[in-house]
C-alpha cells in the first residue's frame, strides 16, 4: 500500500492510502482507496 499525507506547518492534516497491488482488479481497474483521514479541527 502507499500512504500519502498532507502536512501544513509541520502538522499532519490528512492522509490517504491506496492499494499498491491489483488485489481488487476484479472490481475495477482504477486505484482503490482503502483508508483516508482528515483532522476534524481543520
Amino acid at each position: 500500500n502507499d500512504c500519502y499525507v498532507l502536512e501544513i506547518d509541520g502538522v499532519i492534516q490528512a492522509t490517504v492510502t491506496h492499494l499498491r497491488y491489483k488485489t481488487l482488479d476484479f472490481i475495477t481497474d482504477l486505484p482503490f482507496v482503502i483508508w483516508f483521514a482528515v483532522d476534524p479541527a481543520d
